[in-house]
């Protein structure tokens, strides 16, 4: 047999086994989990083997001569007939229904997903941990955050949820403690897809834009595919603080439709304009025209509904200076 040869204890239990390898002998009685049963009682088992033998043969028990056998299973792709067992095609033996309507325990015992064991269920027992991350860590972007975060490795995994909270002006004198930012409402913001298992160092990394200047902290949920999940340490960003220089940064999204972002940082206080213009030069309508502070990122929303696709342009001027930027919006 492809996990044991005889079974003949009637004191003897197999439970939560399964077998994957090749049988093939030249006398009766092969089978992909036992090849001979006389007694004892197999439970919560399956096979996959492809098994080839003299005469008796079978893809979970090559020759039943006593015992019990309950929810217990083999792959019928592979093996043309069995002693005993229930008969599955390989893609029933890899979808959950199959084993949890027999009642297999899918919280302590087994699990399913991925490309762990090529499919097929696997033991929780074996089954090193879903993520193990290297590193994650935060940076301010403008009014934006761009968080960075590598898996030494990966078993099973379906991605990461990334979630958002915003640290209050009290919490962040305590020093922004795990105890301060624990209790917290916690905002679900993207969702990144993970590569199921990997043995190398992965990178991700994903940007939140528009926020409004303050202190937020975030942390990612690290999903399997069987539904566990873990959550990672948390990191804080203070968002908002400008250098005091005149910058017009690329809108987002660029293309866009219909709607996009601009920012931009004033040198010094004053007066500002902030138009946008069409491939002809002519102006199609100004965004901005009023004071605006220095030392704080600046954003205004340009909203294309009213105009055709094309290539335009936003002009910034303040101070007797002037910015240009190209922006498309594709309809």
């Amino acid at each position: 047999g492809g996990l044991i040869g005889y079974c003949s204890s009637a004191s003897d239990t197999i439970l939560d086994c399964y077998s994957t390898g090749k049988v093939a002998v030249g006398c009766p009685g092969a089978g992909g989990l036992v090849g001979n049963h006389s007694g004892g009682a197999i439970l919560d088992c399956y096979s996959v083997s492809k098994v080839s033998a003299t005469n008796t043969f079978g893809g979970l028990i090559g020759g039943d001569f006593g015992g019990s056998v309950g929810n217990s299973f083999y792959d019928t792709d592979s093996t043309s007939s069995s002693a005993n067992g229930t008969a599955e095609s390989s893609s029933a033996l890899k979808t959950l229904s199959t084993f949890t309507g027999a009642g297999w325990d899918f919280t302590n015992t087994w699990s399913l997903g991925g490309s762990i064991n090529d499919g097929y269920p696997y033991l929780q027992a074996v089954t090193p941990l879903p993520v193990e991350l290297a590193s994650f860590s935060a940076k301010s972007a403008g009014l934006g955050v761009s968080l960075k975060w590598t898996t030494a490795t990966e078993v099973n995994t379906n991605g990461f949820e990334v979630e958002r909270t915003t640290i209050s002006s009290q919490q962040s004198a305590v020093g922004k403690q795990e105890s301060a930012i624990g209790n917290l409402q916690w905002t679900p913001v993207a969702f990144i897809k993970g590569h199921g298992t990997s043995s190398a160092p992965l990178t991700y990394s994903y940007v939140d834009r528009s926020l409004n200047a303050g202190t937020y902290s975030y942390r990612l949920n690290q999903i399997d595919n069987n539904g566990l999940s873990k959550y990672s340490t948390t990191v804080t960003v203070e968002v908002g603080n400008a250098p005091r220089v005149f910058t017009l940064s690329q809108n987002y999204p660029n293309p866009f439709n219909p709607t996009t972002t601009i920012e931009f940082t004033l040198e010094k206080d004053g007066r500002v304009s902030l138009k946008v213009y069409d491939i002809l030069g002519r102006e199609v309508t100004t965004l901005l025209d009023e004071n605006r502070s220095a030392g704080e990122y600046q954003r205004v929303v340009f909203d294309g509904s009213r105009f055709a696709s094309g290539l335009y342009f936003a002009v910034l001027e303040a101070g007797g200076k002037s910015l240009l930027k190209k922006m498309l919006m594709l309809k």
